[in-house]
């Protein structure tokens, strides 16, 4: 029955299931390396003189370049005569016009692997210039009549610097456009907020350009495409990931944990249909003797007959149960998705199959120990596949895929950059601490290292302010070096030095000062008991408790708690400490036992910022601790 299951599941899902209106959509950068032979082109004369004109779009961007242009229009003579651009680090967008004698910058707050609405109007006659930001409008006045000469050459997804061309990679649309639309008049705030909403979808309005009235020829790597209105308007609070590793209910539990997720409920029809049509091309790799395609995320209550999703401890509301496997039992106490259409079923918990994991935003990775020269990105994100594998995108250039069964970093960029792991099981996911071998490299350069150079990189789900465990789990930053282990590697115990001792430094000479020529040192005195007084020798024996303070500015120190005590240093000989020298009122030298002395230090200022070429995350702090030296004698 299980093997029908799999074969009729397979039959009728193969076309998948998808819902809406079709939107006309072009995809750039398509190929492994990025181009400077990707874009749109509407030839030359496209443009009449203008004195009013719209541009709407939708775009889905997947990487961050200086400049993002949509439209680039160039006039023998005069560059810029009209550019419409995103610059998405800055968080603006630029409107250029009349040979650079207008420049407009609006403020917007796009982000990357989502669907932003823009409409841009620029009215010359009436002076303005509209830009409307999904249902943000922001208006700005233009003070000298102008018009943007006809005759030139337009593209979409490049900057012409020339009328031949003269792109420059670095000012490259790398992402996905739909529903471009390029008008010859000035929309009004209506029309525009209608093209935003879908509320009228053709418009009143026809536009000059667009993608099917056959004026835009795709150049080079563009994938010309349908992409339905329900995918590019749907706002879900979370985002599923399939991994395609086979594993029990109870390791994908503590795998979606371990990377800031949850092990993935469809809580709707819609959802539970998204789900199957999406990941079912991942069936060989997940299933085996069983049909089982990946882990619902939810556990029977045997007692009350219910299921409870693992996430919220609360009953399901929504299932799509496959007949006759419907309750849990002792022997089927968890839950799959199988290969019958949509269909969930009664799965024992020891079974291994894929596990699905849902984040509540996109799930972004740091990768920290990189040089600060280095050419690598530092921060990653989920959003696509390839080869049936994850792939993680670098916000600006580097990949990192499974190629030839390795994992690999790749530069869209620089041809000669590249890196990849090296160690036992190279096929576990990338996180973690992880070996590699870099190739290209400026860290390379400046440690004057000729071949290959291997070094140690952490790649985390982890937010700041939270430390990751070698094996890639998340804690909390007030959880390392507590003297407790957390990590289940240990690894929050581990390299917990509270002071970094530079190159050069000298115990025997005392810390600089910045005001004056003399250390200050605070001296307190509390005498605990006294033991004995002998008048007919003159002596006097007493319990004390010496107490001095001061700052060396020369140390860095990390991993200090607010209370002093938990900051006792282990190697107090390490460090410039005063010489404590007892004489009594005759000037003669004082006898004295010293029972036990500490050294503890006393966090005064705050933490500088994370230093991301550190491995392993850490607050330090820097010319703001005083040393507590205390000792019984």
């Amino acid at each position: 029955m299980w093997e029908v299951w799999a074969y009729l599941g397979f039959i009728n899902a193969l076309a998948g299931r998808t819902d809406g209106q079709y939107v006309p959509a072009a995809q750039f950068q398509t190929g492994k390396a990025a181009s400077i032979d990707s874009y749109l082109d509407a030839g030359s004369d496209a443009l009449p003189t203008l004195q009013q004109l719209t541009m709407c779009l939708r775009v889905n961007l997947r990487r961050v370049g200086p400049y993002t242009p949509f439209v680039s229009y160039f006039v023998e003579g005069r560059d810029d005569e009209l550019l419409i651009e995103l610059a998405l680090e800055e968080k603006a967008m630029n409107v250029v016009c009349c040979e650079t004698k207008l420049f407009v910058s609006v403020s917007v707050t796009p982000e990357l692997y989502g669907w932003n609405h823009f409409c841009v109007s620029v009215n010359l006659t009436a002076r303005k210039v509209q830009v409307l930001y999904n249902d943000v409008l922001t208006e700005v006045a233009v003070e000298d009549p102008l018009e943007v000469r006809g005759g030139g050459r337009l593209v979409v997804g490049q900057d012409l610097d020339s009328i031949d061309g003269g792109f420059d990679i670095n000012q490259s649309l790398d992402g996905t456009i739909a529903d471009y639309r390029l008008y010859d008049v000035a929309l009004s705030i209506e029309e525009m907020s209608d093209f935003i909403n879908f509320t009228n979808p053709e418009g009143s309005t026809k536009p000059l350009l667009d993608l099917v009235n056959g004026k835009l020829q795709s150049i080079g790597s563009v994938l010309m495409l349908n992409i339905t209105e329900h995918e590019i308007r749907k706002e879900v609070p979370w985002r599923n990931i399939l991994f395609p590793y086979k594993m029990d209910y109870a390791s994908a539990v503590t795998w979606c944990r371990k990377i800031k997720g949850t092990l993935s409920v469809p809580r709707s029809e819609e959802e539970n249909i998204w789900m199957y049509d999406n990941f079912l091309k991942f069936h060989q790799q997940c299933t085996g003797l069983w049909p089982n395609q990946y882990w619902i995320g939810v556990f029977g209550n045997l007692s009350a007959n219910l299921w409870v999703a693992d996430s919220d401890q609360k009953p399901i509301t929504y299932g799509n149960f496959y007949e006759g496997w419907d309750e849990p039992t002792s022997k089927f106490q968890c839950l799959s998705m199988i290969m019958e259409p949509y269909k969930w079923a009664a799965t024992a918990c020891f079974t291994e199959t894929c596990v699905v994991c849902k984040f509540t935003s996109i799930p972004y990775l740091r990768l920290r120990g990189l040089c600060e020269e280095s050419l690598l990105d530092r921060s990653f994100a989920i959003v696509d596949y390839e080869d049936e594998q994850v792939v993680f995108d670098g916000r600006t250039h580097t990949r990192i895929v499974w190629a030839d069964g390795e994992w690999r970093m790749e530069s869209r960029i620089y041809e000669d950059l590249k890196a990849r792991i090296v160690g036992e099981r190279p096929e576990d996911l990338p996180v973690g601490v992880r070996t590699w071998q870099i190739e290209g490299d400026k860290c390379a350069q400046q440690q004057n290292v000729t071949e290959n150079q291997q070094m140690q990189l952490l790649l985390t789900f982890c937010d700041e302010g939270m430390y990751t465990c070698n094996d890639g789990v998340c804690i909390g930053m007030e959880r390392r070096c507590n003297q407790k282990v957390d990590c289940s590697d240990q690894s929050d115990e581990m390299n917990c030095s509270l002071i970094k001792i530079p190159a050069g430094y000298s115990n025997r000479l005392p810390p600089p000062t910045m005001n004056s020529d003399l250390l200050p040192i605070a001296i307190s005195v509390n005498i605990t008991s006294i033991r004995e007084i002998n008048l007919v020798s003159s002596t006097l024996s007493m319990d004390v408790v010496w107490q001095l303070k001061w700052a060396d500015r020369r140390l860095r120190y990390y991993e200090l708690r607010d209370n002093y005590r938990t900051n006792r240093l282990r190697d107090p000989q390490d460090v410039w400490k005063p010489l404590l020298t007892l004489r009594d009122d005759t000037k003669s030298s004082v006898d004295k036992i010293t029972r036990s002395d500490m050294l503890y230090i006393q966090r005064v200022g705050l933490p500088l910022p994370d230093d991301d070429t550190n491995i392993n995350e850490g607050f330090s702090i820097m010319n703001c601790l005083t040393f507590d030296m205390y000792e019984y004698i």
